[in-house]
């Protein structure tokens, strides 16, 4: 059960497990950390095995060449706290034809994914419509789970990504 908190402008949700599920909690384990990326904090490298992927749409020629070239300036464009500050990431979600649904910024790129992701959740169009995720930086492994997990097929970045991060992709396709 998944319910989020009250008003616009929450930053809650909640999570009710069903009785069914039985949850490790000893593998949950971290260890402290000063990487941003999450994975120097886990206690064993199998811990980020991905379950329960969502099948990703791996059709080819679905996205033409010219939507994927102008998403960084779409993004840019609509950067409002990068445009006021110079300091912060944004991340968006935009259906195939390169038109933006969603934006997220924050002054962190991990957080910045984390807010998109959550308008996604709790908006069915998105979901449906969103099939890219352009993000103004770097690329790690964890952000890429976090996309293959919601199920968005595709991403580009302004940042180059981690080796890591390439290999999770053409992991999941």
């Amino acid at each position: 059960n998944l319910t989020f908190g009250e008003g616009t402008d929450s930053n809650e949700c909640y999570a009710e497990l069903v009785p069914e599920v039985e949850v490790d909690w000893s593998s949950q384990g971290r260890s402290a950390s000063f990487s941003s990326c999450g994975l120097c904090g886990k206690s064993a490298i199998r811990l980020l095995e991905l379950r329960g992927v969502p099948k990703l749409d791996n059709t080819s020629r679905w996205l033409p060449e010219q939507v994927v070239v102008a998403l960084p300036d779409t993004l840019k464009a609509q950067q409002d706290l990068f445009a006021q500050t110079g300091a912060s990431h944004g991340c968006g979600l935009f259906d195939a034809n390169g038109s933006l649904l969603s934006i997220a910024e924050d002054v962190g790129r991990h957080n910045a994914l984390d807010k998109l992701l959550g308008q996604r959740a709790r908006v069915p169009e998105y979901i449906e419509k969103g099939k890219v995720i352009g993000l103004s930086g770097r690329v790690s492994i964890e952000m890429m789970q976090k996309v293959v997990m919601s199920g968005v097929p595709v991403v580009v970045s302004v940042g180059a990504p981690t080796q890591l991060a390439v290999q999770m992709a053409q992991r999941f396709g």
